[in-house]
């Protein structure tokens, strides 16, 4: 098992397991969802509910699959941290994903004249995303989850154009 040194307070390096470290990062993700409302971070809620926010269904879809993203990649983390590799590509894909749609949403916020450019980007990356999932959805209902999410967000994007 791979370790890494850790310098603790009083100075000295002690090892910490890989999978300590996994099972903590799971942990952070775990606690950031459930202080969260369902695929939504705490304060997109508001924004998305603004009368008169621009692009609101757009923020709105892209926001919720970031969510169900975070929830997916925390599962693989938590499937990693018991040993398994499985869903290795999935996760990639899902890391892949959260942050693209996080930078839709503001961009469809802001009425950027860069949102259709970047759309075709977030169509891509969405279909990987959502291909990758659809895989793993006999194993896992956040799999399926998510890659309904991306596939909401393709349709909302082909929309847009």
């Amino acid at each position: 098992m791979a370790e890494t040194t850790n310098r603790t307070s009083t100075g000295t390096n002690a090892p910490v397991a890989r999978r300590t470290l996994l099972a903590a990062g799971s942990a952070l993700v775990a606690a950031a969802a459930a202080t969260s409302l369902p695929g939504l971070p705490r304060d997109a809620a508001a924004v998305v509910q603004a009368p008169g926010a621009p692009n609101a269904a757009l923020v709105r879809v892209t926001l919720e699959c970031a969510g169900t993203g975070e929830l997916c990649l925390h599962h693989c983390l938590a499937e990693f941290a018991k040993g398994q590799t499985m869903l290795a590509q999935c996760a990639a894909r899902v890391a892949e994903m959260v942050p693209v749609c996080q930078a839709l949403a503001s961009l469809a916020a802001l009425e950027s004249s860069h949102l259709k450019a970047y759309a075709k980007i977030c169509i891509d990356v969405c279909q990987s995303c959502e291909d990758e999932c659809r895989k793993h959805t006999v194993h896992a209902a956040i799999c399926g989850q998510c890659a309904d999410a991306c596939a909401k967000v393709i349709a909302a994007l082909k929309a847009l154009a």
